[in-house]
């Protein structure tokens, strides 16, 4: 398989200890010294984030530069979503939903406000200190769900969130992160987000479309008994 994601490490560059690790073959990635490099570089090394992958010719990337010196090469002719899946997480997965982002691609996308009824995370049972049992989110899924809640709480009374870009952004990364396996360098490399990637991820998160449902039933049922 052509990996659609490959890093080119110039000689000299310096990558961070995190990138390394993640592309470092008999760890989940795959490496390779190439004769050449993107732009007629010579030397360094080709790495990716998936195992047991070739790479392409390097003119077959579209090559940006990435922090450490480095390079971040993506061919999304052979790129597909599922590649990245986190297979460990595929039951948790059963009850996300399917959001379109800016590649025109869907990805799994999980609502993870505890009060929509569409809540699609898995929980486990506790028991508290009077021994009355209760559902709560299983531990990995804490920081989503919390985050989910962050979401909702700084919705202004119009329905609009008044946070500044960047932390959208990094929100957004965080909410793709629960069932792919994409840092954020690959994630803006694959030109995954935009302005309405942002509002569907968010939206999905937290569920909304049947929030709105809810709350109009509810005005149209108080109309009704007023009636």
């Amino acid at each position: 398989m052509i990996s659609p994601i490959a890093y080119y490490y110039p000689l000299n560059s310096l990558p961070s200890s995190e990138l390394v690790a993640r592309c470092t073959a008999g760890s989940g990635g795959s490496e390779c010294s190439p004769a050449r490099g993107p732009h007629g570089l010579k030397g360094g090394k080709l790495a990716a984030p998936l195992p047991g992958v070739i790479f392409d010719a390097p003119e077959n990337y579209r090559w940006r530069p990435a922090p450490g010196g480095i390079h971040i090469g993506v061919n999304t002719k052979n790129f597909k979503p599922e590649m990245f899946f986190k297979k460990k997480r595929l039951r948790s997965a059963a009850y996300a939903r399917p959001t379109v982002l800016a590649d025109g691609k869907e990805y799994l996308i999980p609502v993870a406000l505890l009060n929509s009824p569409n809540f699609s995370l898995p929980v486990v049972d506790r028991m508290d200190d009077r021994g009355k049992i209760y559902s709560e989110p299983r531990d990995e899924f804490a920081d989503i769900v919390d985050l989910a809640a962050d979401v909702w709480d700084s919705l202004n009374e119009n329905g609009i969130l008044e946070w500044d870009e960047e932390h959208v952004r990094d929100v957004c990364v965080q909410v793709l992160q629960v069932f792919y396996n994409l840092n954020d360098i690959e994630i803006f490399a694959l030109g995954l987000l935009d302005r309405d990637a942002y509002g569907a991820i968010l939206e999905t998160l937290i569920d909304r479309a049947s929030l709105r449902e809810m709350a109009e039933n509810e005005i149209a049922q108080k109309k009704t008994q007023e009636k």
